[in-house]
This record gives C-alpha cells, sequence and structure tokens, in this order.
C-alpha cells in the first residue's frame, strides 16, 4: 500500500497524491464515531503514528466499512464544466451513516442556487435541464425529465429566490432552502418542507 501510494498504480487515480493525508477526512467508521469529520492527517498527528499506519489499523479494526471524503475539487474546475453546454448534472452522494458528503442532500440546490441565481453561470431553464431531460436523454429513460401527456410524474416545485443548499460538512443532511413540493411518479413525498412518508420511488434500469 505504501509504495502504492508513493509511486501510484497505473489506471488508478492516487486520492492521497491528489492532495495529501489533510485533505482527506474520515466520512463513517461506525465503531470510532469520534473520528468522523476528521482529517487523516489530523488523528495521525494527535497520537504521533504515520498517516498510513492509521488507515491500515483503521480499515481492521472496522472490517474495512470506513468511508471517506477526500476534499481535491478546485472551485474554478467545478464551474468550468457546470458551465460546458454538454454537461450534465448529477450526484453521486452516498446515503451511509455517519458525516456524508454534504453534495447527498445540497446537490441541486446549490446549482439552483449559487451557481444559477447567484453566480449567474446557468440560466434557469438550462440548470433545469441538465439535472432533468438531458440526463433522461442520455440515458434513455423513457417519460422521465419532462413535462407532458403520458410522461412520469417526478416534479419538483421551488422559489427561485430562496432555493439554496444548507448542508455542511459538519451537518450534511440537512435539507435545502425553498424547496415546496416533490412528487414521484405522481406521489408526494415532500410538501412544504415536510417529508411525507411515501415511498414511490425505484430503481430504473437502462
Amino acid at each position: 500500500m505504501r509504495v502504492s501510494i508513493a509511486e501510484g498504480v497505473p489506471g488508478w487515480e492516487n486520492t492521497v497524491g491528489n492532495g495529501g493525508w489533510d485533505r482527506i477526512t474520515v466520512a463513517g467508521a461506525a465503531h470510532h464515531l469520534g473520528l468522523q469529520g476528521r482529517s487523516v492527517a489530523d488523528i495521525a498527528a494527535e497520537h504521533g503514528a504515520d498517516a498510513l499506519d492509521v488507515v491500515a489499523e483503521l480499515l481492521l479494526a472496522e472490517d474495512g466499512d470506513v468511508t471517506i471524503i477526500s476534499h481535491s475539487m478546485r472551485e474554478d474546475d467545478v464551474q468550468r464544466v457546470l458551465g460546458a453546454p454538454f454537461a450534465m448534472i448529477g450526484s453521486d452522494g452516498v446515503p451511509r451513516p455517519g458525516l456524508p458528503h454534504p453534495r447527498w442532500s445540497g446537490t441541486f440546490a446549490r446549482v439552483l442556487g449559487r451557481y444559477t441565481r447567484d453566480l449567474g453561470l446557468l440560466s434557469l431553464p438550462d440548470a433545469v435541464r441538465k439535472m432533468t431531460g438531458a440526463t433522461a436523454a442520455r440515458f434513455g429513460l423513457t417519460g422521465r425529465g419532462v413535462l407532458r401527456q403520458g410522461a412520469h410524474a417526478d416534479l419538483v416545485v421551488f422559489d427561485p429566490a430562496t432555493v439554496a443548499d444548507r448542508a455542511t460538512f459538519a451537518e450534511p443532511l440537512l435539507p435545502p432552502a425553498g424547496i415546496r413540493l416533490v412528487v414521484v411518479d405522481g406521489a408526494v413525498v415532500v410538501e412544504d418542507g415536510a417529508v411525507t412518508g411515501a415511498r414511490p420511488g425505484r430503481v430504473l434500469a437502462c
């Protein structure tokens, strides 16, 4: 592991090499809750230990079930990619215990609020298209991502003036602001900011 991190492995991303141990934080570790939200470098310094040894011991103690957040993205890169005409918008936020990345609950509201309304990087129609119709078309999801007769009723009603992400690394599951209604396949799942308990969603194979 030490050699692979130091020299890299062809075809594999080197997360440590992208930024260092100070840019990698523990997101989930069921038996070491006190380590969640802390960087590997900070944990290693506290124990006067080598960072890789700390990681190896944590993986062994948790039977490999550890999630991390790698802080390796640059804001200027994010804006450049979002603004590209061919780019689509999605999220790889992972619904796991602990302190998952705030993108899980904040991605789409952040695009609508920060990048569209506040920075003017995208027009509102284009931002919505990149999140809905463009993505559905790319993956061949018929009847999704469009508003028309016969299509699945997947709808989000939001206020463009107030929509914003509230999730943070310390509180990653805070729901967004400005979302009035969410309908999934015709069933109301969020109304006036409250979750209704309906679960009509399903995995879509394409």
